[in-house]
Parts: structure tokens; sequence; C-alpha cells
């Protein structure tokens, strides 16, 4: 999580509380995948249905595992209504190319 970034969930930890708890109706927006051959990185937003909670950035790492893909590692940090502006936050300079999920 982005508040702790040096110390990580183990897998099976996570994998266990995530089958334990029904997770909430969420929306995916704004996907985005890099390609890299053996490994893709992708990032997107997890929204919820529900306003009550922020939106997640969700920034993941994964990798072939024969003719199947592994997540290896998972970042995430909720979206805050108001966070400091960063390089490229802003209007777009190009027009927004349609994803495909």
């Amino acid at each position: 999580v982005a508040s702790r970034p040096g110390q990580p969930i183990p897998r099976a930890e996570w994998l266990d509380n995530s089958l334990q708890h029904k997770p909430a109706a969420m929306e995916i927006e704004q996907m985005a995948v890099h390609d890299e051959g053996p490994a893709a990185v992708v990032s997107f937003l997890l929204s919820p249905h529900t306003k009550r909670e922020p939106p997640l950035f969700i920034v993941d790492t994964w990798v072939r595992d024969g003719d199947d893909w592994r997540l290896k590692t998972r970042y995430v940090a909720p979206v805050p209504p108001r966070s400091p502006r960063v390089m490229g936050e802003g209007a777009a300079k190009e027009p927004v190319i349609p994803k495909r999920y």
C-alpha cells in the first residue's frame, strides 16, 4: 500500500484476505497496459459504485507463466479528492485514446 511501501503484504496473506472478504461493487476505469515482452505493467483506477469511498489507483506487474499471466506485484493507493498536482496532470494536450478491455 502507498502508506507503507517498505512493508509488502505476503502473497498468501493477500490471497487469503481476498477470499474471506466479498469485494464491493467496483468499476475499472482508465486502464493502461505497457507490454514489456515477458512482463506487463498495468495501471488503472478502481472506482466504487458508491461514492463514499475514494477510487483506488492500482499499478500491477504481470509476468508470463507459460501460456498464462501471473500477478507478480501490486501497488495500491487511494485517490484523495484533492491531491498535489504532479507533472502531466491537467488538461490533455493530445486526444484521449479509447481503451479496449
